[in-house]
């Protein structure tokens, strides 16, 4: 596949993204400096943690479950969220350099972790970036007040306003989809587990939970929405309970297992970055290219198995998949622990170079 056909896809890719946002009464003010905004933004986001604390319902089982509130506080009380143990930074930068990719700010992504998530084993896995996840969530925006340096608190109680909450998870969102203040921070998460009756709710415990402040921008920056003006702040209290992976260019290999480095995230950078999760080089990232080492062999073909029977025609071929079975299905005429091979034909070692990722190898 040529670079101008994986330039026009991720073109194509990212129209579809975009008509994907919420649309209703979409209107733009007029743009302001992204750094500037931040700069402006930051500091209120930090001036917000030092004086609220925050209330955590613990009720397992129930829809409430990791639900919060806020409390306004004094000014560097010991219980604010500033000095909450549970809260964790998060730089967006590209992965390999550090460099500030995104508008060219170095964002700061402040995030409570409620709960990690996992399931009542921990065997549950975080999603990546590019999968889809099923979740219920509250939204707010954050007032800016033009004296940041007031202590008196009480005034100024009611510092936010919910425009937005999802209490029962209605559909799985794809996290390309979505503003990247969310897509950065769902990967820090894991699902939990869930029980169903008939005739009743389903029932989920043990998920991820947790709390994000978001600087427009990684939200809507100038987007002036219904319910939101333009550059909030946005917080919002989420739940993870499922995560459906995804395969973008439908090679058969998951897009989550074409995240090279391993970090749970993929991007797709332009020609003066560096992308560890983009084989061939060719501005396509892996996870939306057809031929992955750029041999001129789709990606598809080179993970099948070979033939069982060569000369019957009405055979289908199958397909490795990325790392094998954990146990063999004696039903089926392969060995299903075998994962996609090396050129070498090592079909179980986990660092091995895959055949589809060897331009050398087809």
């Amino acid at each position: 596949m040529n670079v101008i056909q994986k330039l026009f896809s991720l073109l194509f890719l990212s129209i579809v993204l975009v008509g994907c946002e919420r649309d209703d009464d979409i209107k733009t003010a007029p743009l302001r400096d992204h750094q500037q905004q931040y700069d402006a933004e930051i500091v209120e986001i930090e001036r917000y943690l030092k004086t609220h604390t925050i209330t955590v319902v613990e009720n397992p089982g129930f829809p409430d479950d990791q639900n919060v509130t806020f409390t306004p506080v004094p000014l560097m009380d010991p219980t604010c969220i500033w000095l909450d143990s549970r809260l964790i930074t998060k730089d967006v930068v590209e992965p390999v350099s550090g460099r500030p990719y995104y508008h060219d700010v170095a964002y700061k992504l402040y995030y409570l972790k409620l709960r990690e998530g996992g399931g009542a084993l921990g065997d549950k896995l975080a999603p990546s970036n590019v999968d889809a996840v099923l979740t219920s969530y509250s939204g707010r925006y954050l007032f800016n007040y033009d004296d940041p340096e007031t202590t008196d608190v009480v005034e100024n109680e009611q510092r936010t306003y919910e425009f937005e909450s999802i209490p029962f998870p209605q559909s799985n969102l794809s996290l390309e989809g979505v503003i990247k203040g969310w897509s950065e921070v769902f990967p820090e998460f894991k699902p939990g587990d869930f029980t169903t009756v008939e005739g009743q709710p389903v029932t989920y415990t043990d998920f991820g939970a947790g709390v994000v402040f978001i600087p427009s921008g990684l939200g809507y920056f100038g987007q002036n929405l219904s319910a939101i003006p333009a550059y909030s702040t946005l917080i919002f209290n989420f739940k993870i309970y499922d995560i459906t992976r995804l395969d973008h260019d439908g090679d058969g290999i998951p897009s989550w297992l074409e995240d090279i480095n391993g970090d749970g995230y993929i991007r797709a950078l332009g020609p003066d970055w560096e992308n560890p999760d983009d084989t061939d080089g060719d501005l396509a990232p892996d996870y939306l290219d057809l031929d992955d080492d750029g041999d001129q062999v789709l990606t598809r073909t080179e993970i099948r198995r070979p033939l069982q029977n060569p000369e019957d025609e009405n055979e289908v071929y199958t397909h490795y998949s990325f790392n094998g079975a954990a146990t063999d299905d004696l039903s089926t005429p392969y060995d299903d622990t075998w994962g996609i091979p090396s050129c070498s034909g090592d079909y179980l070692s986990p660092d091995r170079l895959r055949k589809h990722r060897d331009p050398n190898c087809q």
